[in-house]
């Protein structure tokens, strides 16, 4: 991610800079979605909850440049993931409300939320397809 929409975060956050350590969940599935997460530092860790399998699947590893909880700005109040820190990380929140008024000003951030958004997708598809292949090869008996 350029320095530029970096800067720009920072700017539409006005500087909600949040120092978490490795292991803080920043938010689970149900939880209120009123923000977006620009990391700023280190690593965070996308998962969700299987319930009735009982088991938790990574989905994304990000770093530094990457949003988290984008999904707020869609139709969607509450969390759909779970967002971990997989080591000490800065992370810069910005309210839903503020993010939505800046994607309508800045093409740049909406660029740049997009291309975000389609690494995303892409990833998802890949753990879809190794999913679906790991499953038509099981023996169910």
């Amino acid at each position: 991610m350029s320095g530029e929409i970096a800067a720009l975060i920072e700017k539409i956050g006005q500087n909600r800079n949040v120092r978490l350590p490795a292991g803080f969940n920043v938010f689970t599935e149900g939880d209120l979605a009123d923000s977006v997460f620009f990391i700023k530092a280190g690593r965070v860790d996308l998962s969700v909850y299987l319930a009735p399998q009982e088991i938790t699947i990574s989905i994304a590893q990000l770093s530094a440049g990457r949003f988290l909880g984008e999904h707020c700005v869609g139709p969607y109040p509450l969390r759909q993931n779970r967002a971990t820190t997989l080591e000490a990380s800065v992370l810069v929140r910005v309210e839903k409300d503020d993010m939505v008024k800046a994607l309508r000003k800045w093409p740049q951030l909406r660029k740049a939320l997009l291309a975000h958004l389609l690494t995303y997708y892409v990833t998802l598809e890949k753990i879809c397809c190794e999913l679906a292949k790991e499953a038509t090869s099981y023996r169910w008996s």
